[in-house]
């Protein structure tokens, strides 16, 4: 794993337990109060610091300030300890917490059954490009926002684009990386309401077969279109009914977003109703 290499260890264990937690405070202070024999100290290329490591009981435990803010208590908690500095840029340690939680996933979820249908690919290809045209122009970057097992992720990197992916469904996830749809390090199990803290800016935010959407589940749904304009310079969103895409269009409008829709009848099954939004 990238995280041993950067440490220099041969083992470890974050503190965190999911990569939704290391949104949560609550773990910088259970770091702390470890009693630790040894800390290695990371920094960013701004010389900030991104993760602290300690040896506890014969064990190496890692703690990462990447989604939430380094208290002063950790570079406290290093000078009392004792160790080295160690300098990594923020892309690349954010690449190996992403590994290592996909690990951890694929080791829960061994036993996975193949979800893609045959031929989706290329279907999605013809969609993307019939909205953005071959070759999609200067969209450089991507999020698969709700990727499922990785099939529209594949695309998107078969046009070069960079792309990050996620999914709260972490079979689907482990299913993704056993296939090779999904690379660990760009991928994630994570709510879709919290896209934002987890996902950069992109070019583009692909979105395909959101739902089921029903007015008991439809403020989830509202919240993470809300982040999707939030990620993505431009949006291209999908829906299986008209009724969910009048929703959608109308969470969009209400954002300030430039929408158009149109049905997609190359593919009745997943991705019939279409919204671009900017």
């Amino acid at each position: 794993m990238k995280i041993l290499e950067t440490f220099e260890i041969e083992d470890c264990n974050c503190i965190e337990p999911t990569l939704m937690d290391q949104l949560e405070e609550g773990y910088t202070d259970m770091a702390v109060t470890l009693d630790a024999d040894e800390a290695r100290l990371l920094i960013d290329e701004k010389e900030d610091p991104i993760a602290l490591a300690l040896h506890s009981s014969g064990k190496w435990i890692v703690s990462s300030y990447i989604y939430r803010e380094p208290e002063l208590s950790i570079i406290e908690k290093f000078e009392q300890c004792g160790g080295d500095i160690f300098q990594e840029t923020l892309a690349d340690y954010t690449d190996s917490i992403r590994e290592y939680y996909c690990r951890d996933i694929v080791r829960d979820f061994p036993d996975v059954v193949e979800d893609n249908r045959p031929g989706r690919d290329i279907l999605i290809t013809e969609l993307i490009e019939e909205v953005f045209g071959t070759g999609c122009g200067n969209i450089k970057t991507a999020t698969d926002f709700c990727c499922g097992s990785g099939v529209a992720t594949s695309v998107l990197n078969g046009m070069d684009m960079d792309t990050l992916s996620f999914d709260l469904d972490a079979t689907l996830i482990s299913l993704g990386i056993q296939k090779g749809r999904l690379d660990p390090g760009r991928a994630m199990c994570i709510d879709g309401r919290a896209a934002s803290m987890f996902c950069p800016p992109t070019d583009l935010c692909l979105a395909l077969m959101l739902g089921d959407i029903n007015n008991i589940n439809y403020m989830i749904w509202e919240s993470m279109i809300g982040e999707i304009l939030t990620i993505g310079k431009k949006s291209l969103i999908s829906v299986a009914t008209e009724s969910e895409a009048k929703m959608v269009e109308g969470w969009l409008t209400d954002e300030g977003a430039s929408v158009s829709t149109f049905e997609n009848t190359r593919d009745p099954i997943y991705d019939r109703h279409v919204l671009v939004a900017e």
